[in-house]
């Protein structure tokens, strides 16, 4: 056998199928144009943040002019200028002084409320990338382009023509959107429900003595028990206690379950609200029905931010509970299966041999 040198030394490509970084490669043609514009809005954001090196500037400048005051008015016993407070000296350092705090105090203002603006719509961001990328979008959907609706549906004659008198409609709109919910997910369940639960904890808890064994056997009556499990400290090394013990209260329970039923549901009567209760299919109904608004009056929103955007000019930042559907014009959908679930084999039976009790 002889050896033979590789004839290609050159670089291996080895391709994997890995998950893209970048949402625009699988968003449609509008919705990646949107998240561009988006990463823009949050790039510009971020340049208009003073940066840490202007506020250490700026902070030097003050401890600088505090110095030079102290300097002034130091007696000269104790290697200063022995100024007095009025000296022309130390007046004019004390307005270069007064200034340099100004605008140490302006820049940081300013690092705040921007640099605010620029947090909450980079989180935006994040949550759009994520959701497209990384379990958001279920596998057998798909992501589809919505088109906007025009923007002269989505104002009114109250608005004035002005978009920002319409945003600002939408979203007292979702703040009563919000307050449905609160009310949906804050009503009573009905006392049907609560009776229900209460006879199955208690049909759960009742624990019945071993009557079988003093028939068949005449054995002595052995009422239900229970096993205990408790953590034992302070020794070397931690240990489990296990114990046995009498079922009492499942005994009482088996005893008094009808009594103890009937005064539950009394119970349960007199605080209930059945009128304004909401069983789990209404509950989910009403849920349902509000998200769907929710999303539709986000997405209006959306659409009259981004006609700002595009024919104004104007910078309207998105609310940071924006979803990303609406945030980037787009909807799931469900794909068809591309070929239906196979059953058994026909005409063919198994036959299970084993060990029968």
């Amino acid at each position: 056998m002889t050896f033979e040198p590789a004839t290609n030394t050159g670089p291996h490509t080895i391709t994997s199928f890995t998950t893209p970084n970048d949402p625009t490669v699988v968003l449609p043609d509008a919705a990646a144009a949107r998240f561009v514009q988006l990463k823009q809005r949050c790039h510009d954001l971020h340049a208009a943040v003073p940066g840490f090196a202007d506020l250490q500037q700026q902070s030097h400048a003050v401890i600088g002019h505090k110095k030079r005051i102290d300097d002034l008015t130091r007696p000269r016993a104790e290697g200063g200028f022995g100024l007095p407070e009025l000296a022309p000296q130390v007046v004019a350092e004390r307005r270069e002084l007064e200034r340099a705090e100004k605008e140490f105090d302006r820049l940081k203002s300013l690092k705040e409320i921007r640099g605010a603006r620029w947090q909450s719509q980079k989180r935006l961001e994040a949550k759009a990338c994520d959701w497209v990328l990384r379990g958001g979008i279920p596998s057998n959907c798909e992501i589809v382009a919505v088109e906007d609706r025009p923007v002269s549906e989505l104002l009114t004659k109250a608005d004035g023509g002005r978009i920002d008198a319409a945003i600002s409609r939408l979203q007292m709109r979702l703040r009563e959107l919000g307050a449905d919910a609160h009310r949906a997910r804050s009503s009573p369940w009905p006392s049907s429900v609560a009776k229900k639960r209460a006879k199955a904890a208690l049909d759960q808890m009742a624990a019945a003595p071993n009557l079988d064994d003093m028939i068949e056997h005449n054995a002595p009556l052995t009422l239900p028990s229970r096993s205990l499990r408790a953590m034992v400290h302070g020794t070397e090394q931690p240990a489990l206690a296990v114990s046995e013990t009498v079922d009492a209260l499942g005994f009482l329970v088996w005893i008094f379950r009808h009594e103890m039923l009937a005064k539950i549901d009394a119970g349960l009567d007199e605080i209930a609200d059945d009128t304004a209760a909401l069983d789990e299919k209404t509950r989910a109904e009403l849920e349902a029905t509000i998200a769907v608004d929710s999303l539709d009056v986000h997405r209006r929103i959306c659409t009259l931010i981004w006609h700002a955007e595009k024919t104004d000019g104007e910078i309207i930042d998105f609310a940071a509970d924006t979803p990303p559907e609406a945030l980037l014009g787009v909807e799931l959908r469900t794909l068809p299966r591309a070929s239906p679930l196979r059953g058994t084999s026909p005409q063919h039976a198994i036959n299970i041999i084993g060990a029968r009790r």
